[in-house]
């Protein structure tokens, strides 16, 4: 798991890195907005694979309820 948070953690750095360089840029602001709603989309991309090993590693350590 703690390998899985690193990598979750990796890709939201590399995100707000690239974020904040397009944010200081000299470009015009639709470009901008163009180029954010990209990184954007990548960023989700990345992400997804993770957060669904996520979610079913916390499914199977999240305790069953005892109905006896």
């Amino acid at each position: 798991m703690q390998s899985l948070l690193r990598t979750l953690a990796d890709i939201e750095f590399d995100f707000e890195q690239e974020r904040e360089r397009l944010e200081s840029s000299t470009s015009d602001s639709r470009v901008k907005a163009l180029v954010l709603e990209k990184l954007r989309a990548r960023h989700r991309e990345r992400r997804e694979p993770y957060d669904r090993q996520l979610a079913l590693l916390q499914e199977r350590i999240r305790p069953t309820p005892d109905w006896s």
